[in-house]
């Protein structure tokens, strides 16, 4: 018997104990607690024993086969065991360079420098802040997009002083 359970990207991340309602092939419903290990991903299948199909008499009911689908999160996304996720800055701090506060899929708070002349689209590789490696003690890592944004609302006049110093 298989089931499919969605999940968060977080609860993936943390991993996640959590009661449902199975309705077995006999027609009964049963309450099973499942278990999803940290760093479970999209489509993978987890098994539990005799948990399952309990429509023949006299036989051990079957295995509980659980399909896992993560859901998609707006500002992270998970790329084997690496997490990618975005921040931006203003083309001044990207010129001039800035440090920027970036927060973890664990709530963990880390300052990154972003170096003078980052152009935007450059990824920031922060080593062993990524997704949870399942059944291991082992992280992947994170990436940040660093996108500039630019102003277009100047003036005349500081559009010729930016002609200036930058042409």
């Amino acid at each position: 018997m298989t089931i499919t359970v969605p999940i968060s990207l977080e609860n993936a991340y943390n991993g996640l104990k959590k009661q449902i309602s199975v309705q077995l092939g006999s027609g009964k419903r049963q309450v099973v607690d499942l278990d999803f290990p940290a760093g479970v991903n999209n489509g993978m299948t987890l098994n539990y024993k005799e948990l399952g199909d309990d429509s023949i008499q006299g036989i051990k009911p079957g295995n509980l086969q659980v399909r896992v689908q993560v859901n998609k999160n707006p500002m992270w996304e998970r790329r084997s065991n690496d997490l990618y996720t975005f921040r931006q800055i203003d083309a001044f701090e990207a010129i001039l360079g800035t440090i920027i506060i970036i927060k973890t899929m664990s709530s963990k708070t880390i300052k990154a420098t972003i170096k003078a002349g980052t152009q935007p689209g450059t990824f920031i590789r922060i080593p062993n802040e990524g997704m949870p490696i399942i059944r291991s003690n082992q992280k992947g890592h994170l990436f940040v997009r660093i996108d500039v944004l630019i102003p277009s609302n100047f003036t005349q006049e500081q559009k010729d002083i930016l002609a200036k110093y930058f042409t």
